[in-house]
């Protein structure tokens, strides 16, 4: 809806880009690579309708505002963003609090806060993307060499007790709570508001909907994806109970 692509075709959208949050090794990486061009085929036909009939929606928007000037390829890869990165880790963060909630954690007013504790707590995007050392240099007692590899690991930088007060807690009312599960700096999340949105409103209705939500069995723990990089909550029962 966000997007303002046809209802029609959001099913099948959904059906076709499913399979790329799934691998978790390199076989499959690969079957996951038809849905991959499956997605990209399926948003240029629908790029191109919308540059001859605008209409609602974000990709309209990007096309036909004058002060954008953006090619194709470069509405095509914010769509991506938005599917991928919009859908994938927001889905975690969203398990992961139903989780914590069940369990027993305070949801209440202001529900902001909550919801940057989950992130905080969960951090579905464990470790950042390789970075080069540029120069050699000491580090917390270890040489890191020019070239080296290295890896963030965010969910310990949350966890990290230095920085939080009794770090291994959930607090739903933490503050201040500068956690970095999105990012920081020119590597921020692009996503994040969208995804502070999307969670408080799933949480909203899902437990006004169902306040007496309880795990089913009680004691079932929660199965965790086991794919590299993310952590994220792959089944979860639950008993919804008006």
């Amino acid at each position: 809806m966000l997007l303002g692509i046809k209802p029609d075709l959001r099913t099948t959208l959904a059906r076709a880009i499913s399979p790329i949050s799934k691998p978790t090794g390199v076989l499959t990486l690969q079957t996951a690579l038809p849905g991959l061009y499956k997605t990209q085929k399926l948003l240029r036909v629908e790029i191109t309708h919308i540059r001859d009939t605008p209409r609602d929606g974000l990709l309209s928007t990007l096309i036909h505002d004058t002060t954008c000037d953006l090619t194709d390829d470069e509405i095509l890869s914010l769509a991506f963003i938005l599917f991928i990165a919009g859908h994938e880790t927001t889905l975690h963060l969203i398990s992961g609090a139903v989780f914590a909630i069940s369990e027993g954690a305070p949801f209440n007013e202001p529900t902001s806060l909550a919801i940057e504790e989950f992130m905080r707590f969960f951090s579905p995007v464990l470790m950042t993307k390789p970075l080069l050392v540029r120069e050699t240099h000491d580090r917390f007692g270890q040489t890191l060499k020019q070239g080296d590899k290295v890896i963030a690991q965010l969910i310990a930088a949350n966890h990290d007790p230095v920085r939080f007060e009794n770090a291994t807690d959930l607090q739903t009312d933490r503050r201040p709570n500068a956690h970095i599960g999105f990012g920081f700096g020119p590597h921020v999340c692009l996503g994040m508001h969208l995804a502070r949105v999307e969670t408080q409103i799933a949480l909203e209705h899902l437990f006004q909907r169902f306040p007496n939500l309880e795990r089913g069995p009680k004691d079932a723990s929660p199965l965790y994806s086991q794919r590299v990089g993310f952590r994220g909550i792959k089944h979860l029962k639950v008993k919804l109970r008006p």
